[in-house]
């Protein structure tokens, strides 16, 4: 509660997880990473709009004080407001073992349009894939892609 009373909105009630919605606090989510990671602070994770930090059982309170203080050293700025590009309906090109085992190429993710992803996973935000494999590379895939920050996607050759 103490980071959420100086502007930072947290996501998720996980005892040993941290999350922090960036774009509430005026910053994307790289920017906060980068901001923390020069004060040798690594997020697990990072996207546009978030930032995440797993807490062990082996973490210090030394460790929290630091990183509380370097969180509130950050001068909040105006909410970014930017929706994720909507979810769309996926379409099975290939079997997901055929694609597997197909040749691949890895391409930037603007020039995927219409190729079918090959990759076994790819999953961002964590644990939610946009795209399977074996499934057609739409328009709304490359967006939602863009958005989470994949530059790259391997696919069928």
């Amino acid at each position: 509660k103490f980071l959420e009373v100086h502007g930072y909105s947290l996501i998720g009630n996980e005892a040993l997880k941290l999350t922090i919605d960036a774009l509430s606090f005026g910053y994307t989510g790289k920017e906060l990473n980068d901001i923390l990671e020069k004060n040798n602070i690594f997020c697990e994770f990072f996207d546009n709009s978030l930032i995440v930090l797993m807490i062990s059982h082996k973490t210090e309170m030394s460790e929290l004080e630091y990183l509380e203080s370097v969180l509130l050293d950050i001068p909040k700025k105006e909410i970014i407001i930017k929706d994720a590009p909507p979810k769309f309906d996926a379409v099975q090109e290939m079997t997901i073992r055929d694609a597997m085992y197909s040749k691949k190429e890895l391409v930037p993710v603007d020039k995927a349009l219409g190729r079918i992803f090959a990759s076994p996973t790819l999953s961002c935000p964590p644990a939610v894939s946009i795209i399977v494999c074996g499934e057609k590379i739409t328009k709304e895939a490359i967006e939602l892609l863009s958005y989470y920050g994949a530059t790259e996607v391997l696919v069928v050759k």
